[in-house]
């Protein structure tokens, strides 16, 4: 469910703790792991360095959401407005720590390759060099094999290739938040223009005599893969994908597999895994 934000906004706490320990966890695997395998300290930190790198930009996104969500939560009480308009150069520093960190956490996982070196059989000149190689070819790798059954991957790769190729996150730095239930169609062209308009949606709703929860979404689907090849998907709002929610689903994804391929490391004496390129 969407993280609400009140007037006087709910502590923030339970992510950054989460954090703090994806951090730590990370940390202790790589101390333990350079004396089993110390000819690969130089992926084992990159590795660790990726984590990091995604859980700072995580820390971001949540402070200038935090930020904007109170300026408008103050805006609302007290009025009844449809959409609140605002000055808000924090919205844009939230899409930046965004835009990165979809960005790292991807390479994180394309990067997994030379952390799992050592464990594979298969020549390293003939591992894929993307997440999605070994997600549709065939391997017995414990690690592809369980990040092939998590939806978060396929939604984290089409962001990804969506901010690369098709679509932009850019917009100016006034917040458009619209009361939930509005139909955004219904403002006038001059009152919102397109510079305005992100490919995210800010939406309120107040709670109670003195609360208003704030929320940011992100598209339920990003590609329509139901004709012949792909194109970007009409972008609907319903399962509300919360921005930093998401954030923080990426970052568990990422740091969950860093860390299992990390425990193989430390485990498994000899190359054991193996690749298969699909069948055409």
């Amino acid at each position: 469910m969407p993280d609400e934000v009140r007037a006087q906004p709910k502590s923030f706490g339970k992510f950054t703790s989460e954090l703090d320990k994806i951090e730590r966890d990370i940390h202790k695997r790589v101390i333990a792991i350079e004396g089993a395998r110390p000819g690969h300290r130089l992926a084992v930190h990159q590795a660790e360095w990726h984590v990091r790198g995604i859980v700072y930009h995580c820390r971001r996104l949540a402070e200038c959401y935090q930020e904007v969500a109170q300026e408008a939560a103050g805006r609302v009480i007290g009025s009844n407005p449809v959409v609140v308009i605002m000055y808000a150069p924090a919205i844009q520093r939230m899409w930046f720590e965004f835009y990165a960190l979809v960005n790292l956490a991807r390479i994180t996982l394309d990067h997994l390759r030379n952390l799992l070196e050592p464990l594979f059989v298969t020549e390293f000149r003939n591992l894929p060099k993307s997440i999605s190689g070994y997600l549709k070819g065939g391997t017995d790798c414990p690690v592809y094999v369980w990040l092939a059954e998590q939806p978060g991957v396929e939604y984290l790769s089409d962001m990804r290739n969506c901010l690369l190729h098709f679509r932009s996150f850019a917009t100016g730095d006034n917040a458009v938040i619209l009361r939930e239930g509005f139909d955004e169609a219904q403002l006038p062209r001059d009152v919102v223009d397109e510079w305005l308009r992100p490919m995210a949606k800010g939406v309120f709703r107040p709670v109670g005599a003195k609360g208003v929860s704030v929320n940011f979404y992100v598209p339920d689907v990003i590609f329509d893969r139901s004709g012949k090849g792909e194109k970007l998907a009409k972008f609907t709002y319903d399962k509300q994908f919360n921005v930093l929610s998401q954030s923080v689903v990426f970052v568990r994804l990422v740091s969950a597999a860093v860390l299992m391929a990390l425990l193989f490391l430390e485990t498994k004496r000899k190359a054991c895994f193996h690749y298969s390129k699909p069948n055409r």
